[in-house]
């Protein structure tokens, strides 16, 4: 899956469909294993194939009113704290409307490619990836009810950062 998420990364949003082979013990995004390779190679030259369009997430960090970083990601875009004894304070806005305050170890927005990765470690549901969603997951959250989110994935979520956001860690 590491493989694929790279090859992912480095086609950004252009139209180039990949496919999954699964050559080491895990692989959720893979097609066919190494022994189903050739059938899998003549049935795509071939034109027998079915292309699944996967929802990415569009991430644009915004620091002093400057954008720094616009970049897509297919699993998930990860905020926490470096300090691990620190809860992250997240306000959440959805289409600009207030939603809550995560108080937790970080919040885990994930598409639903991303919701077997480690959203699920954290308590997040699995999705099926032809569903158009985005989950939003708090890392153990101080409260109880701080739970996993499913909202519509042409909903535009906003993250302000509280307290003490240069102990922040963003990871796509």
């Amino acid at each position: 899956d590491g493989t694929f998420l790279s090859a992912a990364r480095f086609i950004e949003d252009r139209e180039i469909p990949l496919m999954g082979v699964k050559f080491g013990e895990v692989g959720f995004l893979a097609e066919t294993t190494e022994e189903g390779l050739d059938k899998a190679v003549t049935s795509l030259l071939e034109g027998k194939y079915k292309i699944q369009k996967r929802t990415r997430l569009d991430i644009k960090v915004i620091r002093d009113g400057e954008q720094i970083i616009d970049v897509d990601v297919l699993n998930d875009a990860v905020i926490n704290k470096s300090a691990l004894s620190r809860l992250a304070s997240c306000a959440v806005y959805i289409d600009s409307i207030y939603l809550t305050t995560y108080r937790a170890d970080g919040l885990i927005v994930a598409t639903p490619t991303g919701s077997t990765a480690y959203s699920l470690a954290a308590g997040g549901p699995v999705v099926y990836p032809a569903v158009p969603s985005i989950i939003l997951t708090p890392i153990c959250p101080f409260t109880l009810t701080n739970r996993p989110l499913i909202i519509p994935d042409s909903t535009m979520v906003e993250i302000r950062l509280e307290g003490s956001p240069e102990d922040m860690v963003l990871t796509l």
